[in-house]
Parts: C-alpha cells; structure tokens; sequence
C-alpha cells in the first residue's frame, strides 16, 4: 500500500502541474470548440498545453502503477491531493500572489481528512478484472452518465457548463482506472508466465480492455479540457476532484468487491474526514470563484 500511495502523490503532483499549463491554454480558445475534436486539435498547437499534456502522461503512468499495486478505494480518493497541490501553483504562477490563511487552512483541513480517511477505512480485498455482468453494468452506467452530462452541458453556460464538464472528465477517469486496473491484471498474469517481451504485451494488445482504454482516454482528454476552458479552476478542478472518488466507492464496493471498515466507530470517524475534505474543498472553491 505504500508504494501505491507514494506513486499517486507523485501521479498527483504531475496532474497538477499539468492542470494549470492545460487550463492556461484551453481558457484562451473559442468557446464553439467546446466538446469537439478540433479543440484537441487547437490545443496540440499550443507548447505550453502539449507541455501539460505530457506531464499528464507521466502522471497516468504512476496511477496505473499504483492501481496494480493497490484498491481503487486507496488510489483515487487520492486524486483529492491534485486540487491541494494545483491551489499553490495556480496562486503563485497563475495569480501572482501568495496564499491566504484561509487557503491554508483548507488545504491541511483537506490533507487531515484525506489522511484520517485512509487510515481509518482499511481498504482490503476486491478483484482486478470485474465480472461479466460487473463489466456491464461498470460500462452501460459510467458511459450513460457521460453522455447525459455531456448532452446538457451545451445547453448551459458557465460555470453550470464547466461544472458538468468536469463531472464527465472525473466519470471517465474512474472508467480508465477500471480498465488500467484490469489490464495491469492481464500484463501480471503474462509476465508470471513467460519473459518473452512479445508474449508479455501481445495478450495486452489483444484484450478488449486496450481499445476500450484509450476511449476512456480520450473521454477524459476532451472533457476536461472542455471544463478547462472556463476561466478558473475554481470551477472545473474542484468538481473533478469531489466526483472521482465517490464514483470510484460506489465501483470499487459493488464491481470489484474491495471492502472497508464498517463498525459504526469506523463509519463515523470516515464521515467526519470526509467531511473536513469537502469543506476544504468547496471552501478553497469559493475563494478561487471570487477572485475570477
């Protein structure tokens, strides 16, 4: 577990900085490629989002690491650290001032709840590659909740498009972490039979989770992108950050079978740390809306 939550802080961390050079870029492009290919197109364009672009790579590369190392449970309710780590960066580079006391006490009230809450559950069990019927109704319930969103967001204007945009983006990334989750499965039960370089990739590439992979990808690519095109994170960021991991708890407990402490003490103590990181969240979100 440890190395799992030291290679989503590091997956986090590069997320973060990848959020501001992304949401710097994406803001100054026309509001009609909103959701569209040609927005991706645009954005390839500008050097400072395909910098973002490929810190999020790597960043993507720590968090499948972590996935085949640990729970979904313990690896995405970390994604919370990306808003912690993005706040300081957007204020001091993006904003060019320094963080407030109130800022900073809603990032260590995060940090505190984020920490309590991981200690406290116990995350244990749970399976790599879900069922059949898990995977059905992983996919018809994760994509019918995109594509939703997806349809109500054009009819609505900022922050309400941002807010449903980034609600996609976090869906979709919950999606992608199941199949990583999966495929990291299928790379483990390669490599534990044959060292052959070919043998070990090509079940991967074969999989069905590989195309199914690189959709989810772009999912999350377009959408929060998408969302980034509001004019602050403040809006888009701290949306992302609150849906990812209660979707991945819903998945997590009732698709892969992964477990948590549930004695009434446990539960109550998950609250209030959940609790405390929501009111840091939507506290810093408050801030970072007045200053737009």
């Amino acid at each position: 577990m440890v190395i799992a939550v030291i290679a989503t802080v590091l997956a986090d961390t590069l997320f973060a900085i990848s959020a501001v050079f992304q949401q710097s870029a994406a803001s100054t492009l026309d509001p009609k490629l909103n959701l569209k290919f040609a927005l991706i197109h645009q954005l390839f364009k500008n050097r400072r989002w395909v910098y973002g672009f490929l810190i999020s790579l790597l960043g993507y590369a720590f968090q499948i690491f972590a996935l085949s190392k640990s729970s979904l449970l313990v690896v995405q309710p970390l994604i919370i650290l990306n808003f912690v780590i993005a706040l300081p960066l957007s204020v001091y580079f993006v904003q060019k001032r320094n963080m407030t006391f109130i800022e900073i006490f809603s990032t260590s009230l995060i940090t505190l709840g984020l920490v309590g809450f991981l200690l406290i559950s116990n995350t244990k069990g749970g399976i790599s590659n879900p069922s059949q019927s898990g995977w059905i109704v992983t996919l018809a319930s994760l994509l019918a909740s995109y594509f939703i969103l997806g349809t109500v967001s054009v009819r609505v204007y900022d922050p309400a498009k941002s807010v449903l945009q980034a609600l996609m983006g976090g869906i979709a990334n919950v999606l992608f972490a199941v199949l990583a989750k999966s495929l990291s499965s299928i790379v483990a039960d390669s490599y534990r039979h044959s060292h052959s370089l070919v043998k070990l990739v090509s079940p991967l590439f074969l999989s069905w989770e590989f195309p199914m992979i690189l959709a989810a990808f772009y999912l999350v690519l377009i959408s929060v992108q998408s969302a980034f095109q509001g004019k602050s994170l403040g809006w888009s960021l701290p949306t992302l950050t609150v849906i990812n991991p209660i979707v991945s708890l819903i998945i997590g407990l009732i698709v892969l079978h992964e477990t948590q402490r549930n004695s009434p003490l446990a539960i109550s103590l998950e609250s209030i740390s959940a609790i405390l990181c929501l009111f840091g969240i939507f506290n810093l979100a408050r801030i970072e809306q007045s200053v737009e």
